[in-house]
């Protein structure tokens, strides 16, 4: 997917092109440090659509029609279905991709090397800790720099936030679902 997207944004490419008739960004998106992080996010988000919207048709198969039937009999419109059968039982789907969504975008490493490498800002917590073990040669040096002491430390503050955010989201998950 990535490949694809740096083909599509790089130099004289289809999407690069649109944006330069538009005078959205003189040069590649890619190279240039204000649109670096914002194409950078398009594609992750891009990339991880498919997954989300798969776990929500799932999520919204599991619902039965009944329910939707007896709501339209009893006079509830359409936001009132949604509120109170769609939404509540499509919950704990929503949870799932809300929690992989933050720690995927905490983690995220492949988009960010395949497409900037790191340079411009790009930077998150999983492509820091990368750097760090593996080392990219961002340092300034002509040889990588590795510290894997570093890389450790960096994965264990990336683990509690993963858990501050995990946490907290399981609780009201199971909160709601002890609720119905």
């Amino acid at each position: 997917c990535c490949y694809t997207w740096v083909m599509m944004m790089g130099f004289k490419g289809p999407v690069l092109e649109l944006v330069q008739s538009l005078g959205l960004a003189k040069k590649g998106l890619l190279n240039n440090p204000t649109w670096a992080f914002p194409t950078v996010m398009f594609i992750a988000v891009w990339s991880g659509c498919g997954y989300n919207m798969i776990l929500d048709i799932a999520g919204l198969q599991g619902i039965p029609q009944e329910l939707y039937e007896a709501a339209s009999i009893d006079g509830a419109g359409v936001f009132a279905r949604f509120f109170k059968i769609t939404f509540p039982l499509l919950w704990g789907t929503l949870s799932i991709n809300l929690l992989l969504a933050i720690t995927g975008a905490l983690g995220a490493v492949q988009v960010i090397l395949y497409t900037t490498s790191g340079y411009h800002d790009t930077q998150t917590l999983g492509m820091r800790i990368y750097i760090a073990a593996f080392g990219l040669g961002l340092t300034g040096g002509g040889t990588p720099d590795t510290n894997l002491g570093i890389a450790s430390s960096q994965s264990m503050v990336q683990f509690v936030l993963t858990s501050i955010v995990a946490l907290p989201t399981r609780w009201l998950t199971n909160k709601v679902d002890v609720m119905e």
